[in-house]
């Protein structure tokens, strides 16, 4: 029978343990947060997605009255506004985390 074979990509196990227990104890000196916490941070990622979104659609709609065509402004503004709003909280929330 013969051993496997030792990769160097991996991480060795003492470093796996120390990190994580380091994340461990980092969890347990962190506080309990209330459901209000939970709430406002949905809240607050609501409106990151919704304020991109509808001012993308000011912005179409505006550009359509302006510039009529036979692409939609108003639906293109609309979908760019919704992927930086969803951008923004991305970002948020990965910050939030670390």
């Amino acid at each position: 029978m013969t051993r496997p074979s030792h990769n160097p990509d991996k991480e060795p196990l003492p470093g796996i343990v120390a990190r994580k227990t380091d994340q461990h104890i980092k969890a347990q000196k962190q506080e309990k947060q209330s459901i209000y916490f939970g709430l406002g941070m949905i809240g607050t990622v609501g409106w990151m997605i919704v304020l991109p979104l509808v001012a993308g659609a000011m912005v179409g709609r505006v550009l359509d009255r302006l510039w009529p065509c036979a692409v939609s402004f108003t639906l293109t503004f609309i979908f760019a506004g919704l992927c930086l709003g969803c951008w923004f909280a991305w970002q948020w929330i990965n910050r939030q985390g670390e």
